[in-house]
């Protein structure tokens, strides 16, 4: 159905992810799946379809599914829309201690924790696997929960040797050996450049962040929203996405930069950072302005 590998880009030196031995860059959103009437239960299959619809025709070819598990349901309509997927394995959590020597820490768990954590990355991915619009899977989110980075990676590539690992998703590259990417988060207004990696392809897991508020649209009206950056209107609102994305089409092209997870797909309750209203109801710009933004990833 398809292979997703690491192997040579196109820029000489640095390891690009390859889908069916082509670089093919992914461009994709952060999407958290919640919804207004039911948190993480969605109301329907046409509904959870929608978000995918809209997102292929506002010139996205990923999403990030993040620190969520849907409905096998979901993952079909991505296979046949040709959606590809990271999936996240949702956060332990644990209480967090440095480690000794480094300015890094991971989570400290009990013994029957860390035990049932194991046991449901292995049952998310096994009850995943047959869909092949998932290419990824994410072990770790900005050190939430995060232990054991290496070993967790080279478990999942054991249970799953078809697809790539991302052991660690920003903040805290602590298994550089046993995750195929680097993974960098950066909501600057230009985002930064993930540094060169001899082996392994280099993405940016998190960017973009801009919110937008929409009257008539907002969770709980009077109360405080919240938003990386905030737009004061949908001029420019598409005149920082663009400023975005054209930092993106340049690390694309001159450092072999493999993929980027705008944030995010919807707003989440009183985050207000989505391309959609939390109620689906209205785009913060049409779908087919941000396609033309975007149109250089695609090779347009």
């Amino acid at each position: 159905m398809r292979k997703i590998s690491i192997g040579p880009g196109k820029v000489q030196g640095q390891p690009a992810i390859l889908l069916n031995n082509r670089p093919v860059f992914q461009n994709g959103t952060l999407d958290q799946g919640w919804w207004p009437d039911g948190l993480y239960t969605p109301p329907s299959e046409e509904a959870m379809k929608s978000d995918l619809v809209f997102l292929k025709k506002a010139g996205f070819n990923m999403l990030r599914k993040h620190i969520k598990v849907e409905p096998a349901r979901y993952y079909y309509d991505a296979d046949h829309l040709g959606m590809l997927i990271w999936q996240d394995m949702p956060s332990g959590g644990g209480e967090d201690q440095f480690l000794a020597g480094t300015s890094q820490y991971q989570a400290v768990f009990p013994g029957e924790a860390i035990a049932e954590q194991q046991k449901e990355l292995a049952e998310m991915i096994g009850e995943l696997r047959a869909f092949p619009s998932i290419v990824m899977w994410v072990v770790n989110n900005e050190g939430w929960g995060q232990y054991d980075s290496a070993t967790l990676a080279r478990y999942v590539k054991g249970i799953d040797p078809s697809r790539l690992v991302n052991a660690d998703s920003g903040w805290l590259d602590v298994a550089p050996e046993a995750s195929d990417v680097l993974d960098i988060h950066s909501y600057e207004d230009v985002p930064r450049t993930p540094p060169h990696q001899a082996s392994r392809a280099i993405v940016l897991g998190e960017y973009g962040g801009i919110g937008l508020p929409v009257a008539g649209h907002i969770w709980r009206p009077g109360k405080k929203n919240w938003g990386y950056q905030v737009a004061t209107g949908e001029q420019d609102y598409l005149a920082r996405f663009r400023r975005k994305m054209d930092a993106v089409i340049r690390q694309a092209k001159e450092a072999g930069l493999s993929a980027a997870v705008y944030t995010q797909t919807t707003d989440v309750e009183d985050e207000i950072n989505g391309l959609l209203t939390y109620d689906r109801a209205a785009p913060k710009a049409p779908a087919e302005a941000l396609a033309r933004i975007a149109a250089p990833l695609r090779g347009d």
